[in-house]
């Protein structure tokens, strides 16, 4: 049910297109297309495609085929993935009537009142009947370095907020229809969510909308969301990745579906992860396998384009293998314990905090971060932090990393003090967690966070570690490990220890006068990690994982998918590789059938871009 193709509707309907600030109402759509667009604040764009999707549904009840349908899925947007019209041509919206109408809304519900609005955005002359969407210039400026001021900078930031917002309502406002007209019968999702993916991408990150996956996830009418297959790592013998938190959507009682939109060897695309024969392409094909078994999700096989997949029988027949297989062991496999678990979180909440046209680290924090975890042979799995308030259980893992707290309420700080800090628990924070205060950045907020003397240094900062000989066990075995940003590319603010020597430093700036950038501390109630620099390598992954008991399976930074109680391994080389299941007894090979006595020392030799998959047998 696509909301954004209906030409006529648009045409008729001048008032309710999405809008440049100049005036222009044609916007950038996917792949360098320009059109004119609807508005995401249109109520009346909304209102229209509501009724004809009710009448859709009510004619698909008459149909011969209505027992066959099962769900329904709306999309819009670029690339029908519900983005924001210009974000892919890196530009800002909406200044359209109806824009600036629903962004006052919004201010409404969210202010109340007229001196709620001026208090927050320190503006006398503004009130809710008046305020306006922020100047182009505003949206690409930040005014504190790489982040935006909470002060003056509160109408960007609020803004930055209304455009999750209002996707994610008009989402939930067309699943509602959907339940009603099928007395809750039919499943409902879309494409959103893409909260481990999109936070470094320029533009495209704000301009996605994805930003409020837990209201969505909180909905009794929606069921699912789909994503494809991340664009980067898809080569044979690359790790691919997910583009959300995978774990969340287990862990809300909801679906989530990885689109295999692989290219096959069939593509006449280069790139994208394209490979030259049937072998690769059935070997990519096993890798899902893997990596979807253990992130507890399942797979759309998705045919791209004229026969990709399912022109080629030895490729369709693989899809049926790969599903039965699945169909097998899925449910049949017991899971671990949390506890063997390294427990990664993101706050789809920072979104919109830094440079959306530059974003914060330049891809290392979250985006490449994914690469390395496949690489640590270790089970990990990813959620909100929204979902670790919302359900207590999650305290239940031993060891958890921070990726990207910026800005965090008192709440929030009381929250992590007193029920994360504690019961011996290892903590990695990786940046400035805590900087962003209701008043700007703020050292001193951070340090109480962390236990640490920090300082602001608002001197653009190469970020580049490298672990230090001096480090104390079990860091000294990574001596001159570097990790971090690429090239000369340099932030601000960011935080460093105030003192320029300690003895919990575990490595420090690559550039002089080389500060500390790294610390590794046991206290009485916890370990802490934090790491002023991006980017954590797949051996230091490791060491955080062993020191925290959680398993580790391989060490050769292959790709090791772990978890719901598969061990899948794809080669990044050839060459005999050596892996371990957390649980003792015999293993089982899926794709082959083969068995080993001893899950605790399996040797198995792959050719470069071939797939294994463990289980442990009774």
């Amino acid at each position: 049910f696509d909301t954004s193709s209906h030409k006529w509707w648009i045409d008729s309907h001048p008032e309710a297109r999405c809008q440049l600030e100049n005036g222009s109402d044609l916007i950038g759509a996917y792949h360098g297309d320009r059109r004119r667009l609807p508005s995401y604040g249109s109520k009346l764009w909304r209102d229209t495609f509501g009724e004809a999707l009710r009448q859709l549904l009510r004619h698909l009840r008459q149909t011969p085929y209505a027992a066959r349908i099962v769900g329904i899925q709306p999309c819009n947007g670029i690339s029908w993935e519900w983005f924001h019209w210009g974000s892919q041509s890196n530009e800002t919206v909406d200044y359209s009537p109806v824009g600036q109408q629903d962004f006052r809304r919004w201010l409404q519900e969210k202010y109340g009142a007229d001196d709620a609005l001026q208090d927050a955005w320190n503006r006398q002359d503004v009130t809710l009947a008046t305020a306006a969407v922020p100047s182009d210039l505003d949206r690409r400026t930040p005014a504190q370095g790489m982040f935006y001021d909470p002060v003056r900078q509160r109408h960007v930031l609020d803004y930055h907020d209304y455009q999750h917002d209002v996707v994610a309502d008009t989402i939930a406002y067309f699943a509602r229809i959907v339940k009603e007209e099928s007395g809750s019968k039919l499943l409902f999702g879309t494409y959103y969510g893409y909260t481990l993916h999109l936070n470094e991408s320029p533009f495209f990150g704000q301009g996605s909308g994805h930003y409020r996956l837990g209201k969505l996830l909180a909905s009794p009418d929606y069921d699912y969301s789909i994503a494809p297959v991340a664009y980067a790592w898809r080569e044979k013998g690359g790790s691919a990745a997910t583009m959300v938190a995978a774990a969340t959507f287990n862990r809300n009682g909801k679906l989530f579906w990885n689109q295999a939109d692989l290219r096959s060897h069939w593509s006449h695309q280069q790139g994208h992860g394209r490979p030259d024969d049937v072998l690769g392409s059935i070997a990519c094909m096993e890798r899902e396998l893997a990596r979807n078994l253990a992130e507890g999700n399942s797979i759309q096989w998705y045919d791209f384009s004229h026969g990709w997949t399912f022109g080629d029988r030895r490729l369709t027949d693989t899809a049926a293998k790969l599903y039965k297989l699945s169909r097998q062991h899925r449910l049949a496999t017991p899971d671990w314990p949390d506890e063997a678990y390294l427990l990664v979180v993101i706050d789809e909440r920072q979104m919109g905090r830094a440079d959306v046209g530059k974003p914060a680290y330049a891809g290392m924090l979250t985006h490449q971060q994914r690469n390395a975890l496949a690489k640590a042979g270790i089970p990990w799995r990813a959620i909100l932090f929204s979902d670790l308030r919302r359900h207590p259980s999650l305290l239940n893992h031993r060891a958890m990393l921070f990726l990207n707290l910026f800005e965090l309420s008192d709440d929030d700080i009381e929250f992590l003090q007193q029920r994360v800090m504690t019961d011996n628990r290892t903590v990695a924070f990786v940046g400035p967690a805590g900087l962003l205060s209701p008043t700007g950045p703020d050292a001193g907020r951070a340090g109480r966070l962390l236990g640490l003397d920090l300082t602001q240094i608002d001197e653009p900062t190469m970020l580049r570690g490298v672990v230090s000989a001096q480090a104390p066990p079990p860091w000294n075995s990574l001596a001159e490990q570097t990790w971090g940003t690429h090239g000369k590319t340099a932030f601000a603010p960011v935080l460093l220890p105030t003192a320029t020597s300690l003895p919990t430093a575990i490595a420090t700036l690559e550039s002089a006068p080389n500060p500390p950038a790294a610390i590794w501390e046991k206290r009485q109630n916890h370990t802490l990690f934090w790491s002023a620099v991006p980017g954590l390598q797949p051996a230091m992954l490791r060491t955080i994982a062993q020191t925290a008991g959680i398993p580790v399976l391989a060490n050769q930074d292959d790709s090791v998918y772990a978890g719901r109680g598969f061990v899948g391994i794809h080669a990044a080389s050839a060459g005999a590789k050596r892996l371990r299941l957390p649980r003792p007894g015999q293993a089982l090979e899926l794709l082959s059938g083969k068995t080993w006595p001893d899950a605790s020392q399996i040797t198995i030799d792959l050719n470069y871009g071939d797939t294994a998959i463990f289980i442990n047998t009774p």
